[in-house]
């Protein structure tokens, strides 16, 4: 049976983004009953669930849970230091963690993928849950295929725009 595991950038929302998770999907496309491991966050990881599912395969959905906190964890398996670290973003409050510990679960619960492909932002530089996922993946001896995608991000664009010529 085939298991992939999947992760990548949250700024992967257009139809050329979707044609780039397909294309590498694809070459596990003939044999049904595959199984797809996504951290069910928006951009790649829906992207590719949706891909999966539109070829019947099993799709598993392993969420982030961004409201706890497990300091019983070892950090270097995504728990949590003692002590206060909750963060506020968008007027919520989260545990900055939670997506260390939603990877390590991934590689934990299915160690023998045969597959982790990452598709982080082109330019994130290592610096995204995608790459935790990388690394964490490495550490236990399974081989990531990176495949970096181009995207639009917000806080990029802003340094894009440049300012308008006085006359």
């Amino acid at each position: 049976m085939t298991l992939i595991i999947v992760s990548g950038t949250r700024h992967a929302r257009t139809d050329q983004h979707r044609a780039d998770v397909e294309f590498r999907l694809s070459r596990w496309r003939p044999g049904a009953g595959a199984t797809l491991v996504h951290g069910d966050a928006p951009g790649v990881d829906r992207l590719a669930a949706f891909v999966a599912a539109s070829w019947a395969w099993n799709v598993v959905a392993v969420p982030a849970q961004w409201q706890t906190c497990d300091a019983s964890i070892p950090r270097e398996l995504g728990g949590c230091p003692k002590g206060p670290h909750l963060k506020v973003k968008h007027g919520r409050t989260y545990c900055p963690f939670a997506g260390n510990r939603r990877n390590q679960s991934m590689i934990d619960g299915w160690p023998h993928a045969e597959s982790v492909l990452a598709f982080p932002a082109l330019g994130s530089a290592g610096k995204s849950g995608t790459w935790d996922l990388v690394h964490r993946a490495a550490d236990a001896g399974l081989t990531p295929q990176i495949f970096p995608l181009a995207v639009s991000r917000p806080e990029v664009r802003q340094f894009l725009t440049l300012p308008a010529e006085s006359e």
